[in-house]
Protein backbone atom coordinates (compact mmCIF):
# COMPACT_ATOMS: atom_id res chain seq x y z
CA UNK A 1 0.00 0.00 0.00
CA UNK A 2 1.36 3.38 -0.99
CA UNK A 3 0.73 6.27 1.34
CA UNK A 4 0.00 9.72 0.05
CA UNK A 5 -1.60 12.83 1.47
CA UNK A 6 -5.10 11.51 0.84
CA UNK A 7 -4.44 8.23 2.66
CA UNK A 8 -2.54 9.67 5.60
CA UNK A 9 -2.43 13.45 5.85
CA UNK A 10 0.90 13.85 7.62
CA UNK A 11 1.29 17.54 6.93
CA UNK A 12 -1.84 18.26 8.92
CA UNK A 13 -0.26 16.36 11.86
CA UNK A 14 2.88 18.49 11.76
CA UNK A 15 5.17 16.03 9.95
CA UNK A 16 7.49 17.40 7.28
CA UNK A 17 6.40 14.95 4.58
CA UNK A 18 4.61 11.67 4.03
CA UNK A 19 7.85 9.67 3.72
CA UNK A 20 8.16 9.35 7.52
CA UNK A 21 4.76 7.72 7.87
CA UNK A 22 4.15 3.99 7.57
CA UNK A 23 1.01 1.91 7.45
CA UNK A 24 -1.35 2.57 10.39
CA UNK A 25 0.86 5.24 11.94
CA UNK A 26 3.84 2.95 12.67
CA UNK A 27 6.27 5.83 13.25
CA UNK A 28 3.90 7.36 15.78
CA UNK A 29 3.45 3.99 17.52
CA UNK A 30 7.21 3.40 17.68
CA UNK A 31 7.75 6.87 19.16
CA UNK A 32 5.01 6.34 21.73
CA UNK A 33 6.29 2.84 22.55
CA UNK A 34 9.80 4.26 23.06
CA UNK A 35 8.36 6.95 25.33
CA UNK A 36 6.49 4.28 27.31
CA UNK A 37 9.64 2.17 27.71
CA UNK A 38 11.58 5.27 28.84
CA UNK A 39 8.90 6.16 31.41
CA UNK A 40 8.72 2.58 32.68
CA UNK A 41 12.52 2.32 33.07
CA UNK A 42 12.62 5.72 34.78
CA UNK A 43 10.02 4.62 37.31
CA UNK A 44 11.89 1.35 37.99
CA UNK A 45 15.14 3.23 38.57
CA UNK A 46 13.47 5.78 40.84
CA UNK A 47 11.77 3.04 42.82
CA UNK A 48 15.05 1.15 43.24
CA UNK A 49 16.77 4.32 44.42
CA UNK A 50 14.08 5.22 46.91
CA UNK A 51 12.09 7.43 44.58
CA UNK A 52 14.57 10.24 44.81
CA UNK A 53 13.34 11.11 48.29
CA UNK A 54 15.46 10.74 51.39
CA UNK A 55 13.61 9.33 54.36
CA UNK A 56 16.41 10.45 56.65
CA UNK A 57 16.97 6.94 57.96
CA UNK A 58 20.06 4.97 57.04
CA UNK A 59 21.16 1.54 58.04
CA UNK A 60 23.46 1.77 61.03
CA UNK A 61 27.14 1.00 60.45
CA UNK A 62 27.69 -2.58 61.70
CA UNK A 63 31.31 -1.89 62.70
CA UNK A 64 30.26 1.19 64.70
CA UNK A 65 27.63 -0.88 66.52
CA UNK A 66 30.15 -3.62 67.33
CA UNK A 67 32.63 -1.01 68.63
CA UNK A 68 29.87 0.59 70.73
CA UNK A 69 29.12 -2.74 72.41
CA UNK A 70 32.80 -3.58 72.91
CA UNK A 71 33.41 -0.25 74.65
CA UNK A 72 30.25 -0.42 76.77
CA UNK A 73 30.33 -1.45 80.42
CA UNK A 74 28.30 -4.57 79.58
CA UNK A 75 30.68 -5.59 76.78
CA UNK A 76 33.82 -4.95 78.80
CA UNK A 77 32.43 -6.92 81.73
CA UNK A 78 32.50 -10.14 79.68
CA UNK A 79 35.71 -9.43 77.74
CA UNK A 80 34.12 -9.22 74.29
CA UNK A 81 36.80 -6.92 72.84
CA UNK A 82 39.73 -9.29 73.45
CA UNK A 83 38.19 -12.27 71.66
CA UNK A 84 35.79 -11.23 68.90
CA UNK A 85 36.32 -9.55 65.52
CA UNK A 86 35.50 -5.84 65.30
CA UNK A 87 33.52 -6.35 62.11
CA UNK A 88 30.63 -8.73 61.26
CA UNK A 89 32.66 -11.82 60.31
CA UNK A 90 33.60 -15.20 61.73
CA UNK A 91 37.27 -15.94 62.34
CA UNK A 92 39.29 -18.75 63.90
CA UNK A 93 40.16 -17.96 67.50
CA UNK A 94 41.66 -19.41 70.65
CA UNK A 95 39.30 -19.22 73.61
CA UNK A 96 41.27 -18.77 76.80
CA UNK A 97 39.72 -20.50 79.75
CA UNK A 98 39.83 -19.34 83.33
CA UNK A 99 41.70 -22.44 84.45
CA UNK A 100 45.47 -22.83 84.30
CA UNK A 101 46.57 -23.07 80.67
CA UNK A 102 43.11 -23.82 79.28
CA UNK A 103 43.14 -22.94 75.56
CA UNK A 104 40.38 -24.07 73.21
CA UNK A 105 40.50 -23.62 69.44
CA UNK A 106 37.25 -22.44 67.94
CA UNK A 107 35.52 -19.86 65.78
CA UNK A 108 34.47 -16.42 67.01
CA UNK A 109 31.82 -14.44 65.15
CA UNK A 110 30.43 -10.94 65.48
CA UNK A 111 26.96 -10.39 64.01
CA UNK A 112 24.64 -7.42 63.66
CA UNK A 113 20.91 -7.53 62.95
CA UNK A 114 18.98 -4.30 62.45
CA UNK A 115 15.44 -4.08 63.80
CA UNK A 116 12.75 -1.96 62.15
CA UNK A 117 12.60 0.66 64.91
CA UNK A 118 16.22 1.72 64.32
CA UNK A 119 17.68 -0.44 67.07
CA UNK A 120 19.97 -3.40 66.52
CA UNK A 121 20.97 -6.70 68.06
CA UNK A 122 24.71 -7.27 68.21
CA UNK A 123 25.70 -10.89 68.88
CA UNK A 124 29.05 -12.46 69.66
CA UNK A 125 29.11 -16.22 69.14
CA UNK A 126 31.96 -18.58 69.94
CA UNK A 127 31.86 -22.16 68.69
CA UNK A 128 34.24 -24.97 69.63
CA UNK A 129 34.59 -28.73 69.56
CA UNK A 130 33.06 -30.18 72.71
CA UNK A 131 35.45 -33.12 72.53
CA UNK A 132 38.21 -30.64 73.41
CA UNK A 133 36.24 -28.89 76.16
CA UNK A 134 32.77 -29.28 77.59
CA UNK A 135 31.51 -27.80 80.80
CA UNK A 136 28.63 -28.77 83.08
CA UNK A 137 25.49 -29.66 81.15
CA UNK A 138 27.26 -29.95 77.78
CA UNK A 139 28.15 -33.11 75.91
CA UNK A 140 31.47 -34.04 74.30
CA UNK A 141 30.43 -33.36 70.69
CA UNK A 142 31.47 -30.95 67.93
CA UNK A 143 29.67 -27.63 67.54
CA UNK A 144 29.21 -26.39 71.09
CA UNK A 145 28.58 -22.65 71.23
CA UNK A 146 27.86 -19.74 73.49
CA UNK A 147 26.28 -16.40 72.52
CA UNK A 148 26.42 -12.96 74.12
CA UNK A 149 23.63 -10.77 72.75
CA UNK A 150 23.31 -7.00 73.20
CA UNK A 151 20.37 -4.80 72.24
CA UNK A 152 21.54 -1.39 71.03
CA UNK A 153 19.24 1.62 70.52
CA UNK A 154 19.47 4.04 67.59
CA UNK A 155 21.90 6.25 69.56
CA UNK A 156 24.28 3.25 69.96
CA UNK A 157 23.59 2.74 73.66
CA UNK A 158 23.35 -0.81 75.02
CA UNK A 159 19.87 -1.17 76.49
CA UNK A 160 19.95 -4.84 77.50
CA UNK A 161 22.05 -7.96 77.21
CA UNK A 162 21.85 -11.68 77.74
CA UNK A 163 24.00 -14.74 77.21
CA UNK A 164 22.95 -18.27 76.40
CA UNK A 165 24.22 -21.58 75.09
CA UNK A 166 26.81 -24.09 76.25
CA UNK A 167 29.09 -23.42 79.20
CA UNK A 168 31.94 -21.32 77.70
CA UNK A 169 35.61 -22.13 78.37
CA UNK A 170 36.33 -18.65 79.78
CA UNK A 171 33.82 -19.29 82.58
CA UNK A 172 36.08 -21.93 84.12
CA UNK A 173 37.45 -20.54 87.41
Amino acid sequence: MRLDSSTFPCKSQGLADNSAATVRGGVYRVAMRSRGVFLMLSSVILTACGGGHSSGSRSPDPQALIRAVMSSAAGMAVGIEQLFPKQPVSTPCVIRGGGPGLRVRGACASRVKTIGDGSSVVSFVETWDGRTFHGPGSTAKPGLSHTWEFHVDSSRQVTSSRSFGDFPPQSVK
